[in-house]
């Protein structure tokens, strides 16, 4: 429970809760929590991430909900790994965010992510 008091931001935005239901239309917004890197070795030594998800169906977004926390974990994982280079422009960046985009997809149960947008990179 205490990787989990870490996150960072963990925001839900425009959702209509009820119940924990989340409309075809409504959007998430998650951010990790910052990581700590070896700068030489990854490019970075603090890196956040955060990103909007988009659900294609009600049902989608309780399931998406409901495991949030692990795809958050997986998202994590692979940023702990990644290399990235801070000063590596618009290129650097867009590469980053598919990256993210496609663990995002992968890490959340199958049907639930409809689109992964908004990603914003602070890399120091």
């Amino acid at each position: 429970m205490r990787r989990r008091a870490f996150l960072v931001g963990l925001a839900i935005v425009g959702l209509g809760i009820v119940g924990g239901s989340a409309l075809a239309d409504d959007f998430v917004a998650l951010a990790t929590r910052p990581l700590r890197g070896d700068a030489a070795r990854l490019g970075w030594s603090n890196l956040r991430v955060g990103l909007r998800v988009q659900f294609p169906a009600a049902v989608s977004g309780r399931t998406f909900l409901s495991r949030k926390y692990d795809v958050l974990d997986a998202l994590e994982r692979v940023l702990e790994r990644t290399r990235y280079d801070p000063n590596g422009g618009a290129q650097e960046r867009e590469r980053l965010g598919r990256l993210v985009a496609e663990t995002v997809r992968h890490a959340a149960p199958a049907g639930t992510v409809s689109r992964v947008t908004d990603i914003w990179i602070e890399a120091r």
